[in-house]
């Protein structure tokens, strides 16, 4: 199962008259007042809550009046396994999307799984990170610091602890039972897919290529038993040694990048030496060499050449023990880890 977790959005305005103009709109609207945090009011109008800063403090900090957060029922049922461009979102405040600009957005794919693993490759740097929050521990990969973060807990346990009636009637339909339920988060902050993503949409309809960033970053990761030869395996970087459990993603066998998206390339692009080449393929082969008895010389060769047609990305290999296919972008393996 899969729906957005999370949605924030800012209200661009630009003119004063704008301004007042969107705040009597909102006031006019049923709502609720709940009071002041972060330097802004907010205001509660059922299916989202908007906070509202004044214009002249929003001038001087340089920052959006309107920040816009979706209640989690709200993209539940707005978004639940629908495709990312056939989702209609109610937009609060006048306009179109062209007005609206995305400052946050946490996808999750919910499982039905008895056990939680923890050991895995990803597009991160770092291993994960346990951090317990009451009774709920949760597994971070990334840093939020760095605008994006990967997040795996056990739902069944939070809902219970929180006492959260309401998802615990939703997805205990879904799934028939609420027990054994892991979800698998991931966010994504506004600086990073402005860093990331290349001519970016800056407006409610880049939420597509947001999404395509995604695919590319959540089929990445893969989850693997804590054995003795996983995690030697895991150290050495021989990540095709490693016997994987699963992949939370569908696109994680072979992955294409979602049209309309390509991720920003590095600024100089150098093609390897032949000595570079044959270094590589002498160092794989006798890595292959220290854990293998039999030897694919022509399986290791074809996993280090790389196949580039002027900015066209035929297949390579990723280093994460598959091949990787891209329709216009050419991203290099340094610049694919180092997504953060």
């Amino acid at each position: 199962m899969k729906h957005l977790d999370t949605l924030y959005l800012y209200r661009e305005c630009k003119q004063r008259e704008t301004y007042y103009v969107l705040l009597n709109d909102l006031i006019l609207q049923d709502h609720t007042v709940l009071g002041e945090a972060s330097g802004r009011q907010w205001i509660d109008i059922g299916y989202c809550r908007i906070g509202v800063m004044e214009w002249e403090k929003s001038l001087r900090s340089n920052q959006y009046p309107f920040l816009i957060q979706y209640d989690w029922e709200y993209l539940y049922n707005a978004t639940l396994n629908k495709d990312i461009d056939m989702i209609d979102f109610r937009l609060p405040l006048s306009g179109d999307r062209k007005d609206y600009k995305v400052a946050r957005v946490d996808f999750a794919i919910t499982r039905n799984d008895k056990k939680i693993l923890v050991d895995a490759i990803t597009p991160f740097r770092s291993r994960a990170v346990f951090e317990k929050g009451g009774d709920v521990e949760t597994v971070y990969f990334g840093k939020r610091s760095n605008g994006a973060v990967f997040r795996v807990y056990d739902k069944t346990k939070e809902m219970k602890v929180k006492e959260s009636f309401l998802k615990m009637d939703y997805l205990g339909k879904y799934f028939g039972s609420i027990e054994n339920l892991v979800v698998f988060e991931y966010e994504m902050q506004r600086k990073m897919f402005l860093k990331k993503i290349d001519n970016f949409q800056d407006n409610l309809d880049g939420l597509v290529q947001i999404y395509g960033l995604y695919q590319l970053l959540i089929g990445s990761i893969r989850f693997f038993e804590n054995t003795d030869s996983n995690m030697n395996a895991y150290r050495n970087r021989n990540y095709d040694l490693i016997e994987y459990s699963y992949s939370i993603s569908e696109f994680s066998e072979m992955l294409d990048y979602y049209e309309g998206v390509s991720i920003k390339k590095p600024a100089v692009n150098k093609t390897p030496s032949f000595d570079y080449l044959v270094q590589s393929i002498q160092k794989k082969i006798f890595s292959y060499s220290q854990s293998r008895t039999d030897i694919d010389i022509y399986e290791i060769i074809d996993r280090i050449v790389i196949s580039v047609s002027d900015d066209t990305l035929g297949e390579y290999y990723t280093g994460f023990g598959y091949r990787y296919r891209s329709k216009d972008t050419l991203i290099s393996e340094n610049e694919f880890l180092s997504i953060s």
